[in-house]
């Protein structure tokens, strides 16, 4: 029997920055008439097969089996779709490697596609083989953002920078929920900033995710709130709002992109008279871009957003260099929060509500609190301390902070030691990787608490700390 198709690949881009997602477009041609099964993702049809040039390094070949293991899809969900091709026919499909596998090492690669298009092995028809080169980095700056949708936490969004031979460049990234390291996208932004150095963010985002194409990637440099929409083939042009603040300007995590794709963000710093204030930048959907700004009695060191679901509503929360929180907005401006200094800070929110978290230390021993800051009718109370550890001696500088999701503050410390990750009652120290650079973050997803640092010759690198989370009865 003749062979009834004929495949070609090539890849989009062939010299790549490690992390980034390596896709192939595959052209598709129907030499006489078959049914198909979608090439480019099913469980047993289609073979790619990824050849390091260096040969002390094995060749791997990823199958659908490789994308049901890393996405953790069901066994039972149908990821292909089977169609009847006319001869004459002809389309080109996009292969993503991130499908299959975690993102390529640092090399050369040699990719080549094979397609079983009947029962027996013989069967078969191979492309032809492309090159790409992923090359190394170093990493500038990342933030993380949970996007909701079954859930508060759905997708885990990221914006990270990076300094390569070309010089700096930003990508958007998506992972699952289960594994931040089970990465769906990552996208090549450019520089979107007028020049290197800034820190971006995500915008926060108070809506089901899937129902906007486009997030926002803010920052704040040279006296101007940078914004740029984003999504997994690239971004839109950026634009810049001048929020009226002097130099030591920085934003309050977390912008805010709202249900109608407007954004509001707020910014700490200094005003003309060079004391404290803030500034409300506001880009509509449509119309011109604005700032206010408002005066603040004392300089925060710290400062969170809690958006409310009405639009525009919010209640900011500001930590002084004393650790003292007190509230801006929301009828509330200048109320006093928790009662007692506290050293840091974290907020989780989605739809308009939050629980708010926060540590501080006495003595030998680390506390950390839980507690709703929209509470009304009576003052809201720091719940009952728990003691996260007792350290024998006190750690070095935070590392990173986040809120678990079934509400506990976890924390990670410098030590000399390596990393000291603390887990409600639960001390974990990890060695520091040898080539891993700038800061870790902690991310509590659904698999479990994972540590995530970045090597510059593999990418970002996702940890389990402890034990994992159970698996999912469905």
């Amino acid at each position: 029997m003749p062979v009834p198709i004929e495949l070609r690949l090539s890849a989009r881009k062939t010299r790549l920055v490690v992390g980034e997602g390596i896709v192939l477009d595959l052209n598709v041609r129907i030499l006489a008439g078959v049914d198909v099964v979608s090439p480019e993702l099913n469980r047993n049809r289609t073979s790619i097969r990824v050849e390091p040039a260096n040969r002390l390094v094995p060749f791997q070949v990823f199958t659908g089996i490789d994308y049901v293991r890393v996405h953790r899809i069901s066994p039972l969900a149908q990821i292909e779709d089977l169609a009847h091709a006319e001869a004459g026919a002809a389309w080109t499909v996009q292969v993503e490697l991130l499908n299959y596998s975690s993102p390529l090492p640092t090399g050369v690669y040699s990719i080549t596609i094979s397609y079983r298009y009947g029962d027996a092995a013989a069967d078969s028809v191979s492309t032809n083989t492309v090159q790409v080169e992923v090359t190394p980095a170093e990493l500038g700056a990342a933030a993380y953002r949970w996007f909701g949708g079954a859930s508060a936490r759905d997708v885990l969004g990221s914006v990270w920078t990076v300094r390569t031979a070309e010089g700096e460049q930003w990508f958007y990234q998506c992972a699952d929920a289960w594994d931040p390291g089970a990465v769906q996208f990552a996208t090549a932004i450019g520089l979107p900033a007028r020049r290197p150095g800034a820190r971006p963010v995500l915008a926060h985002l108070n809506d089901i995710h899937a129902m906007h194409f486009k997030k926002y990637v803010v920052w704040e440099q040279d006296g101007a709130v940078g914004y740029v929409g984003v999504h997994r083939e690239g971004r839109s042009e950026p634009g810049f709002v001048e929020h009226g603040l002097g130099p030591d300007a920085r934003l309050i995590d977390p912008p805010l992109q709202q249900n109608d794709d407007s954004l509001l963000m707020l910014v700490l710093g200094s005003g003309a008279n060079r004391q404290p204030a803030c500034s409300l930048v506001s880009v509509p959907t449509s119309g011109a871009s604005s700032a206010r700004t408002v005066p603040l009695k004392n300089p925060a060191v710290q400062g969170l957003a809690l958006w409310s679901a009405e639009p525009g509503s919010m209640l900011v929360l500001l930590r002084d260099s004393e650790g003292k929180v007190n509230l801006l907005g929301g009828g509330r401006t200048g109320e006093t929060l928790v009662p007692r200094p506290v050293d840091g800070l974290v907020l989780s929110q989605w739809m308009g509500s939050g629980t708010l978290g926060g540590f501080f230390r006495e003595g030998d021993f680390l506390h950390a609190f839980t507690l709703d800051p929209q509470g009304r009718g009576v003052k809201p109370r720091v719940a009952p301390d728990y003691e996260v550890a007792r350290l024998p001696a006190l750690p070095g500088r935070l590392a990173s902070s986040a809120m678990g999701p079934s509400g506990g503050v976890v924390l990670a410390f410098e030590t000399d030691r390596g990393w000291m990750v603390l887990d409600g009652g639960q001390v974990f120290v990890t060695p520091r990787p040898s080539r891993s650079t700038g800061t870790p973050r902690l991310i509590p997803a659904a698999g479990g608490l994972f540590l995530v640092h970045h090597d510059p010759n593999r990418g970002f690198l996702s940890e389990l700390v402890g034990r994992p989370a159970p698996e999912p009865l469905i």
